[in-house]
């Protein structure tokens, strides 16, 4: 890129802000300006380990940068989104963009009023694998995506909708590009205050088209999956979605058959793409 360095930096360093912050630094056409972290041994410990400047305050990172990554707890993305945004500043918010519509819609209003840059990292839909199917999937009817992952505690302060499901949620959105007209819904809270196991079912008409599509999105946030066991499965037009859900029914007794000790992996049907496992 031409011109001068962005100036980056990033506000939460815990396991996925490390991990930002690790790649940032060596991203080209960025000078990586530091870290800012409410845990001050925290900050100092990532500082250390990446050789970079771990800022006192918030105030004091935002006074030398030109755009920053929020990778804070979910509770507090609103709140720490606004003050970056109040100082025009671009920013990349960690999924989800907040914890609520009202938070969300806040940060939207003040990007586009401060006409700066708002993006969230919403990742899978550069998923290689997701990449390589979409030319593949003209007009999909049929969208199932399993994802399991083993308890978190750090991923306990909102419900597994938003921590989890909400990949799969934009993945839906993307591929299909229609509007959601029905959804349905049920989860149950068990290790937390939060819907920590989720089953969730919607369709998106198409406008001018004789079909809608539906999807399937279970999560599960408490769940110690074997390796592979989180599958998305897209089923396109020309399969037709009676043969989408008889192919749908193959599948899983073929996934229930594999994980039976000796057994082999399960392939795909005729009509019926994976994308591989879920994260």
């Amino acid at each position: 890129m031409s011109g001068p360095p962005v100036r980056v930096g990033v506000i939460g360093t815990g396991a996925l802000g490390f991990h930002h912050a690790r790649l940032l630094r060596r991203m080209p056409g960025t000078a990586f300006a530091g870290i800012y972290d409410k845990n001050p041994a925290r900050a100092a410990e990532v500082a250390a380990t990446l050789e970079t400047v771990a800022h006192p305050s918030l105030e004091a990172l935002l006074e030398c940068v030109d755009a920053v990554t929020v990778a804070v707890p979910t509770p507090a993305h609103t709140t720490v989104g606004l003050a970056v945004l109040e100082r025009g500043l671009a920013l990349l918010m960690e999924k989800p963009l907040a914890d609520s519509l009202d938070g969300a819609d806040q940060l939207v209003r003040r990007a586009a009023g401060q006409g700066v840059v708002l993006q969230v990292g919403h990742v899978e839909r550069f998923n290689r694998a997701v990449r390589a199917a979409a030319p593949y999937l003209d007009e999909p009817r049929f969208l199932q995506v399993d994802r399991l992952a083993p308890f978190q505690p750090r991923g306990s302060d909102v419900a597994v909708v938003l921590d989890l499901m909400i990949h799969d949620l934009d993945l839906v959105l993307e591929l299909v590009g229609a509007a959601v007209s029905d959804v349905r819904a049920t989860g149950v809270a068990i290790l937390t205050p939060h819907v920590d196991r989720h089953r969730h079912a919607h369709r998106q008409p198409r406008v001018a088209r004789a079909h809608a599509p539906a999807s399937h999105l279970p999560a599960d946030g408490l769940l110690l999956p074997r390796p592979g066991a989180g599958q998305r499965r897209f089923f396109p037009a020309q399969t037709g979605l009676a043969g989408a859900r008889r192919d749908e029914a193959r599948a899983d007794r073929r996934a229930r058959a594999a994980r039976r000790p000796g057994s082999g992996a399960a392939r795909p049907r005729a009509g019926e793409l994976r994308t591989g496992r879920a994260s």
